[in-house]
């Protein structure tokens, strides 16, 4: 039995709003390694521990403001952080 077309145009929405998830996550770490070419060029260190700090709160912040669970959003902005380009 196949998948009502309801149904199926809902996951066809679900799989866009995950390339552009990952579209975004893309831009960003083309962004990060933008701004450590400059830390470079200018003696600064790559890690900015309270910069971090202040995204994750920022996320949190944000998820409760959206209703999400602020501990979720802290995992996936931490791991968000993470990301490099290969």
């Amino acid at each position: 039995m196949s998948a009502p077309s309801e149904l199926v145009r809902a996951r066809e929405v679900l799989e866009s709003l995950d390339d552009t998830i990952l579209d975004a996550l893309f831009r960003r770490a083309a962004m990060v390694r933008d701004i450590a070419e400059l830390k470079a060029a200018h003696g600064l260190a790559f890690k900015d521990e309270e910069r971090e700090r202040l995204t994750v709160e920022r996320w949190r912040r944000r998820a409760t403001e959206l209703g999400l669970e602020p501990d979720v959003a802290e995992h996936v902005a931490r791991a968000v952080l993470g990301v490099r380009l290969s």
